[in-house]
């Protein structure tokens, strides 16, 4: 999984989301890129941004991986 973390300012509560991220277990690669805003991708999902409460990361982490799954089981059928 491709971790994307945008920042205007690294401050005390992304701190502690990215903590969260980096426990998570699984293969994953965390960046970090200089932004207008504080938002977090994964695989291309916007699972978090300026206002939303760190705890919702970890659900939204596990949300992104139920839809890769979703996704690779309905490409593999062949009608």
């Amino acid at each position: 999984m491709i971790i994307q973390v945008l920042y205007e300012k690294i401050d005390k509560e992304l701190l502690a989301i990215i903590g969260i991220l980096r426990r998570l277990k699984g293969e994953k690669e965390i960046f970090f890129s200089k932004s207008n805003r504080n938002e977090i991708f994964i695989d291309n999902y916007k699972v978090w941004e300026k206002g939303k409460s760190k705890d919702d990361i970890i659900e939204e982490f596990y949300n992104v991986k139920i839809y890769k799954l979703v996704k690779n089981a309905i490409m593999g059928v062949s009608s």
